[in-house]
């Protein structure tokens, strides 16, 4: 066809090294030797943390950013706490976060997953985050007798991997860079070249995940080559096909469970659907699983007269051809779990536990795609927004959950509704 745009798929990845770091002392990376640092101080009444990284010379120093608003980080904490125990005398865990030691102290008593935590939180620090800059958390530094020889998301943290490093063997595992400074103004074809071939002027490309560059979605417009393009960073194939959804139409246009994309509004057709959608059962170390399956896709156009929503379905367009599936958003009849209020007057406040506290629309986001496959919805009046206590038990079993719902006057009832499902197909219908 005359007017087809050309489609190109690359099998390159590039390796871009991290930027030289503002503060005189560069970023560490597995390989180099971290000088004796001192460490933050401790939150009182969650143990101690020796002055200096240097005391620590004798066994597997584990380093855990983490933050009070980053979930997976403070889920992974009990683990954390499981493993000192297991090597009391030859690792030493040690939470460290940015944040004040008012602030996690208030925290950590009150959290279900940290209440009784033994672990000593270092706070407030400045040193180690410079030697160790990220973005995106979780993130680990292993330092075994004062040398980096990794640097991981929390997935990592196991008994086998720290059993690997104790026993003076070097991992090869894939070392979590984020503080590229890419310019996502630039093409990823330019981006990826190995030598000077000038890039298509129109096309849509497809290429792999690309090292130590943050996920990211946008539109460019070249003034000089009158051009318009669409780019998307990092994501999983899933992933992409939401998110280019999500700003191709209107969110009013679907009839959702969540505003958040949650794996009970996906339906797979396609005979690798580990490619499309991370499954931690399967999966444990998701960094790995990312490297391998996330994609970038790049959609250049000579019609700069196309609008953004224009330009992001037709992204969606070149997905669909590149990958040769069809995603696209089906409308079905489903039995679904809907949170209401009982009828009658509501029960007086419950006190509980205080860590677990819902409001009902803070709930449903909880329990799509976590506690049930069966989509959840929000069938209470707007102006419901009372906070309940829930046990820990409650949020892992479902019986108890709605055991414990009627105790504050609402019941998980039973309906058939609409909802609209992201479909991907192979082959294409």
């Amino acid at each position: 066809m005359k007017n087809a745009i050309p489609r190109i798929v690359l099998l390159l990845v590039a390796f871009a090294a991290l930027p030289a770091h503002g503060s005189g002392q560069p970023p560490l990376l597995p390989g180099d030797t971290l000088p004796p640092t001192p460490l933050p101080r401790a939150v009182a009444g969650y143990g101690t943390v020796s002055p200096s990284t240097g005391d620590y010379a004798d066994r597997l120093l584990i380093i855990d950013f983490w933050a009070t608003n980053c979930s997976g980080c403070i889920a992974a904490l009990p683990k954390m706490d499981s493993l000192q125990a297991l090597f009391p005398d030859r690792i030493a865990i040690i939470p460290v976060t940015q944040e004040t030691g008012s602030v996690v102290g208030v925290f950590l008593p009150r959290n279900r997953f940290t209440k009784g935590s033994r672990l000593p939180y270092a706070v407030e620090d400045s040193l180690l985050s410079r030697r160790f800059p990220h973005r995106v958390l979780s993130h680990v530094a292993w330092i075994d007798r004062g040398r980096v020889v990794a640097i991981t998301g929390t997935e990592y943290v196991t008994r086998e991997n720290i059993e690997t490093v104790l026993s003076g063997e070097v991992p090869d595992w894939p070392v979590k860079k984020d503080m590229l400074a890419h310019d996502y103004g630039r093409s990823l074809l330019d981006v990826r070249s190995a030598d000077a071939a000038p890039v298509p002027s129109r096309y849509v490309a497809l290429t792999p995940y690309m090292e130590a560059v943050e996920t990211k979605i946008g539109i460019a417009v070249d003034t000089v080559s009158r051009t318009k393009r669409g780019y998307l960073v990092n994501l999983p194939i899933a992933s992409a096909y939401f998110v280019l959804w999500m700003k191709a139409r209107s969110l009013l246009d679907f009839i959702r469970p969540d505003i958040m994309f949650t794996r009970n509004q996906l339906l797979l057709d396609v005979p690798d659907p580990d490619r499309y959608i991370h499954d931690p059962a399967k999966h444990p170390f998701y960094d790995a699983w990312l490297r391998r399956n996330a994609v970038c896709l790049e959609l250049v156009t000579a019609d700069i007269s196309l609008t953004d929503k224009e330009i992001y379905g037709k992204m969606i367009q070149g997905l669909d051809m590149l990958l040769d599936v069809r995603g696209r958003w089906e409308r079905q009849a489903v039995t679904a779990y809907v949170l209401v209020p009982q009828p009658g007057p509501s029960p007086p406040a419950m006190p509980g536990q205080g860590e677990n506290l819902f409001d009902p629309a803070a709930l449903v986001h909880h329990l799509n795609g976590r506690l049930t496959d069966i989509p959840v919805f929000n069938g209470c009046p707007v102006g419901r927004t009372a906070k309940f206590a829930l046990s820990d038990r409650a949020l892992d079993d479902l019986d108890t959950l709605k055991k414990e719902l009627g105790n504050h006057g609402y019941v998980l009832e039973l309906q058939e509704r609409e909802v609209d499902r992201l479909v991907i197909s192979h082959p294409a219908p």
